[in-house]
């Protein structure tokens, strides 16, 4: 089972007012980077079975070009824990019942969220020295079932493609 974080696109400047922020959208330069890196993903037979998205409106639009780039177009489902602030123990927890019976599932979210997700299913630890630049994709093959610690194996980082 292949899990991919994908970080999503360039939205401009973060915003003081939370709602405000959690409504900031993908600037038009980072829907055209999304499409790309679904145009990428698609090009090298990637097939989605389901994507995951944050609540927040620039990861939810990152993911809505993810999955209607599909080939069949995969459901989108909103997970909560993606959001901003959600530690990796629940987001783990949160993403291990999407998993099972799966065999590629793409999970939207932020930064520093995803790359310390990545970091603690490879090595056991949320620290490792990984960096997920917006619209970038990393893509795990996890060994066994979903767990918190050391059950993924990192098959690439994909840089977006700009």
């Amino acid at each position: 089972m292949e899990l991919l974080l994908m970080r999503h696109g360039p939205a401009g400047s973060p915003l003081a007012d939370p709602q405000a922020e959690h409504d900031r959208p993908l600037t038009s330069s980072g829907l055209a980077r999304a499409l790309r890196m679904a145009s990428l993903l698609r090009g090298r037979g990637l097939r989605m079975d389901l994507v995951l998205s944050s609540p927040l409106a620039r990861a939810l639009q990152t993911a809505e070009a993810l999955a209607q780039s599909g080939d069949p177009c995969p459901p989108l489902e909103i997970l909560p824990e993606l959001a901003v602030g959600v530690d990796e123990d629940a987001l783990v927890d949160a993403l291990r019942p999407w998993t099972r019976e799966r065999q590629r599932l793409v999970a939207v979210g932020h930064e520093p969220q995803l790359s310390r997700l990545a970091s603690l299913l490879i090595s056991g630890r949320p620290d490792a020295d990984l960096r997920l630049r917006k619209a970038g994709v990393i893509r795990l093959e996890l060994v066994g079932e979903l767990g918190a610690r050391r059950c993924a194996r990192l098959e690439e980082c994909l840089p977006p493609p700009d």
